[in-house]
């Protein structure tokens, strides 16, 4: 039943005008992998600003299906998905303080990563088995989790089960609400109180996806800190894609700067975009 709706959210064509500059651009990346015990393997793609020398870690999960298939084609790092709103405005969260990892799931999974393995303690140990191949890589860094749509799902219960592992969660256009699909997801009712990490929401005022409805996202979150997102630019697709105001269309450096604001100062931007 939920994939019926999450198939809403996939990207299947990126629009030009959408891709005009390069999401990479200003960006080195290349792909990390960490072996997992059970002979599959967890991957994730590093981007970092020329010359920067960041000292904080963003884990980005994007929307469904959050299968990225990250591999080297032609001597560079490819992957799918790239109209995915983290995927698609990366370069703008890479700045002197923040490294970005687009997290990737298990090869193993790649036909599923679902909603029920994204919950469960293996996931957490997969997704812990990437942070160590990071941190062994770039040194020892506050880790942080940023998930997007049903990628939501992820950075929700990872800020549960990883504690101490993470230094904060942030959640944009998050499963919430009453919805049939945000039941099966195991979002509806979500006890946000139980992450002992500190959590922000980034969320549309017009989002207009049926599973992540902004009134009801704002009611389910009690006194956590929410950044809310006005104004629009060229949206176009359905409600749960990523080009509509689901996606930040028109907002993302906007965005993605507010999620960098709060990653390296705490700082909440209440109002994102237009007045």
């Amino acid at each position: 039943m939920i994939a019926a709706l999450l198939s809403l959210a996939v990207v299947t064509a990126v629009p030009k005008a959408a891709l005009s500059i390069e999401a990479n651009e200003g960006l080195e990346e290349h792909i990390v992998t960490a072996p997992l015990p059970r002979g599959a393997e967890i991957r994730g793609l590093v981007s970092k600003r020329i010359g920067s020398t960041p000292d904080r870690i963003a884990l980005l999960f994007v929307g469904s299906p959050g299968l990225l298939h990250l591999r080297n084609e032609n001597g560079a790092p490819n992957f799918d998905l790239k109209g995915n709103f983290l995927a698609r405005a990366r370069r703008h969260l890479n700045d002197d303080s923040v490294t970005t990892v687009l997290v990737d799931c298990p090869t193993d999974e790649w036909d599923g990563c679902d909603a029920t393995y994204r919950r469960s303690a293996q996931y957490a140990e997969d997704i812990t088995a990437l942070i160590s191949a990071l941190l062994k890589e770039l040194g020892p860094k506050p880790v942080y989790v940023v998930g997007t749509s049903f990628g939501t799902v992820s950075s929700a219960n990872l800020a549960r089960r990883l504690g101490s592992s993470l230094a904060g969660a942030v959640h944009t256009a998050t499963f919430a609400g009453t919805s049939q699909h945000a039941f099966e997801s195991g979002m509806s009712g979500f006890d946000w109180e139980q992450a002992t990490v500190p959590q922000v929401f980034v969320h549309h005022i017009g989002d207009p996806c049926p599973v992540t409805p902004y009134r009801e996202l704002k009611s389910s979150i009690g006194e956590l800190p929410l950044m809310s997102v006005r104004g629009a630019r060229d949206t176009s697709g359905p409600a749960c894609q990523a080009f509509s105001e689901h996606g930040f269309r028109g907002r993302e450096e906007a965005v993605m700067r507010a999620i960098a604001a709060w990653i390296t100062h705490g700082t909440v931007t209440p109002l994102v975009g237009e007045p």
